[in-house]
């Protein structure tokens, strides 16, 4: 016969059975998402790596690229190097000496192995233009020179474009303008810069930075604003100077794949402060791999694009 007292016993017993089958399957169940949580942390983790890694090799490639070349032969740091071409190529062999070195500190810091390829065979090659001294922008510095000046015809790209504007124009002249197949247009005059989605009024001097046409407005280290030269997705442009004797200072210019005719109309001449630099490489691509023990990765990226990292 089966009591009151021998039935709440039952009861008593199935509930804590019951208890003790939902905590270990609780425990089980944590027991088997706990991998799978730890390695996509482990994983987010190693992709957070991967986007310092890329932008700090960006950083130090646009260091040694400035450095490589046009260090030793104008003592200045300017966009361009040799293209020698081959697999004994200078820059490849500066490339390779960092790789080697970054891949052993990398090692021997977090255990991951970094390596960094110059890819020649789809670098940019084209011109470099660059005015050291404050002078006009005309082809040959003096305020005399009449008419435009093409600087870069039949460009593909434009990796940079960087001036030093130490005197605008007067209230008198007519405006300097930076312009872009007769569309796009950054205008000087004597009270800053406009044009291409930017309204600078700032006293001169003034610099002017950019990167495949966009870029900054800066007087010292404030920026006024950002800039748009608006080059074409596809096929060449012409960016040319107009009434550069109406505004003094100092530039540099590169373009890709650019039409090299344009030299016999320049000084090309580094101690008259106006060098021209043809066939050159201004906008070198790289390839990054890292390996670490939970993921491999690889991209390749070109120094002067917007999607660098």
């Amino acid at each position: 016969m089966v009591t009151t007292r021998s039935r709440g016993q039952m009861i008593l017993i199935m509930a804590i059975l019951f208890a003790v089958t939902v905590l270990t399957t609780v425990v089980l169940l944590n027991t088997l998402h706990a991998p799978a949580d730890v390695n996509t942390q482990i994983q987010s983790s190693g992709l957070e790596d991967i986007d310092r890694t890329e932008a700090q090799v960006a950083d130090d490639m646009e260091r040694l690229f400035l450095v490589h070349t046009s260090m030793a032969r104008t003592g200045e740091a300017l966009p361009y190097a040799d293209a020698t071409g081959g697999p004994d190529d200078q820059f490849g062999d500066v490339v390779s000496n960092y790789s080697d070195l970054n891949t052993a500190l990398a090692a021997s810091e977090s255990g991951a192995a970094i390596s960094v390829t110059y890819v020649e065979a789809r670098s940019q090659e084209g011109m470099l233009v660059r005015q050291n001294g404050s002078q006009s922008f005309t082809p040959d510095g003096a305020e005399s020179s009449d008419g435009n000046w093409t600087v870069l015809d039949n460009a593909e790209r434009l990796p940079r474009f960087a001036m030093n504007v130490t005197d605008g124009p007067t209230a008198s002249d007519r405006p300097f303008e930076v312009v872009v197949d007769g569309d796009t247009k950054l205008t000087f005059d004597e009270d800053g810069v406009e044009g291409a989605r930017v309204d600078c009024d700032l006293a001169y001097p003034l610099q002017i930075d950019a990167t495949n046409g966009v870029g900054t407005v800066s007087k010292n280290t404030e920026v006024c604003g950002t800039f748009d030269l608006d080059l074409p997705e596809s096929g060449s442009f012409a960016l040319t100077f107009e009434n550069g004797s109406r505004i003094r200072g100092n530039y540099t210019v590169s373009g890709a794949d650019t039409d090299t005719n344009i030299a016999s109309e320049f000084i090309a001449d580094p101690t008259a402060g106006r060098p021209l630099y043809n066939d050159v490489v201004v906008n070198p691509v790289f390839r990054v791999q890292y390996t670490d023990p939970t993921l491999t990765h690889e991209s390749t990226f070109a120094l002067y694009n917007e999607t660098s990292p």
